[in-house]
């Protein structure tokens, strides 16, 4: 099995979600015994931010996340992760300044609803997800259609995200938005959610909001993780 490595800590609450999901899917492949052999370079958030605030070129974020990589290659890592959606849009700037793939959860994500029969799914997540290419890119190339929530919903589902779920919130109020959020969502056509933000899976860990199918881009990653490994 490859040695996997993982870019934590944006936030640690998802991070702490991706060891547990990983070794577990291990267990499942190889026996209950087994587990994953895993580096985690597990970021500060708030240096994260604070280089976001100063540097809107977002400069100083893509170089954390690049040497953050660099350590994890540096102590062994053969295949690599990072345990947040948004951080994918450095996709390619970690592969021209290491060399190295990420296993994206873009891809992995469309993957899987394409198996699942989907031709339109909705997406909730911050606004840079919703409203950034990564994720239309990967469901597109799948035969997919992306439907987002409308400007002011996407601005509640962002402000609730880095509000409240990101340091481990989850309170009745935000549910019940998110809920409406996707059943407005249905209505224009969405078929399922893909719950494309890391942490949003930990308020409806039962694969549905509300009465829609909801996908967990958390544990389609890791199982796509665990898979690319083995």
């Amino acid at each position: 099995m490859k040695k996997i490595g993982l870019v934590g800590g944006l936030t640690w609450i998802s991070t702490l979600e991706y060891y547990r999901e990983i070794n577990q899917s291990v267990g499942t492949h190889l026996g209950k015994h087994h587990s994953a052999s895993v580096l985690i370079e597990s970021l500060d958030r708030q240096v994260f931010l604070d280089a976001a605030t100063k540097d809107p070129s977002e400069k100083s974020c893509a170089d954390l996340i690049v040497e953050a990589f660099q350590t994890l290659k540096l102590g062994g890592a053969e295949l690599f992760a990072v345990c947040a959606n948004g951080i994918h849009q450095f996709a390619p700037i970690i592969r021209e300044e290491t060399g190295i793939s990420l296993e994206s959860i873009a891809t992995a994500t469309a993957k899987h609803a394409k198996s699942l029969g989907l031709v339109n799914v909705g997406l909730l997540g911050v606004e840079r997800t919703m409203e950034g290419t990564f994720f239309h890119e990967a469901l597109r190339a799948q035969g997919i259609e992306t439907t987002i929530p409308n400007k002011a919903d996407r601005s509640l589902v962002h402000t609730r995200i880095v509000e409240e779920l990101v340091i481990g919130e989850f309170n009745d109020r935000t549910r019940l938005d998110f809920e409406q959020v996707s059943r407005d969502l249905q209505r224009d056509g969405a078929e399922a959610i893909v719950m494309g933000c890391t942490e949003i899976p930990l308020m409806f860990p039962k694969g549905a909001i509300g009465d829609i199918l909801a996908l967990s881009t958390t544990k389609i990653h890791c199982d796509a993780i665990v898979n690319a490994a083995l």
